[in-house]
């Protein structure tokens, strides 16, 4: 497959109000296959022990109101507890200008609850 690819490294992060949980975007590459945000999910080293860290669920927004969830949307995480994820969307013709990330998370009914405060903006303005 030939075309360019495009890296970003927008490095903003948001955290709790508690400061329990952060979340930090640390790249977004786009190419002809895929679009890729690579991130950070801080949270208390006790989860480590006790493999009780949290899996958040995303929807993606762009600039354009665009939203990537469900089928338009794949998550995976490395090995390392959780604190690696990775959110894959479709290829994108036309590079947006932003992405707003919204993590949510399961209640104890088992609803997708949107985690507001965790809420990240991720501008797309300087490449590397």
């Amino acid at each position: 497959m030939k075309g360019d690819v495009f890296e970003f490294y927008p490095e903003v992060t948001t955290e709790t109000v508690d400061e329990v949980y952060a979340l930090t975007a640390d790249k977004v590459i786009f190419s002809p296959l895929s679009t890729r945000i690579d991130l950070t999910i801080d949270y208390p080293a006790k989860m480590d022990e006790n493999d009780s860290w949290p899996w958040f669920d995303f929807s993606v927004v762009d600039d354009n109101g665009h939203v990537y969830d469900k089928l338009k949307l794949q998550t995976g995480m490395d090995g390392n507890y959780g604190h690696h994820m990775v959110l894959t969307l479709p290829p994108m013709d036309t590079i947006p200008k932003s992405f707003t990330l919204k993590p949510s998370h399961r209640n104890n009914e088992g609803f997708s609850e949107e985690i507001k405060e965790l809420e990240l903006v991720v501008p797309l303005n300087t490449s590397k």
